[in-house]
């Protein structure tokens, strides 16, 4: 018996940034605004979260990636300057 693919998937505000992604063995039920970004084998896969990118997700309190034709893509660090001087 093959063991089945896990999925990744995203979940963007309205400017693509990523705000949470979960692999296969966190996904929410409802999957309701989510988008399926990959599938594969392995904990890169399964457990997204901590193995699927290079850096954590966020740069203290800023997205660090967005969603760029359905690819993650990591943030300029202008766009990240941008996002941190208007924190409160």
């Amino acid at each position: 018996m093959q063991t089945p693919k896990s999925r990744v998937y995203v979940l963007c505000d309205s400017e693509s940034r990523i705000l949470r992604l979960e692999g296969e063995y966190s996904l929410p039920a409802d999957l309701t605004g989510w988008t399926k970004i990959d599938e594969g084998y392995g904990d890169r896969f399964s457990l997204a979260q901590s193995h699927y990118l290079d850096k954590p997700l966020y740069d203290g309190a800023v997205p660090r990636y967005k969603l760029v034709a359905e690819k993650v893509v990591a943030r300029t660090p202008e766009e990240i300057e941008v996002d941190k001087a208007a924190l409160p």
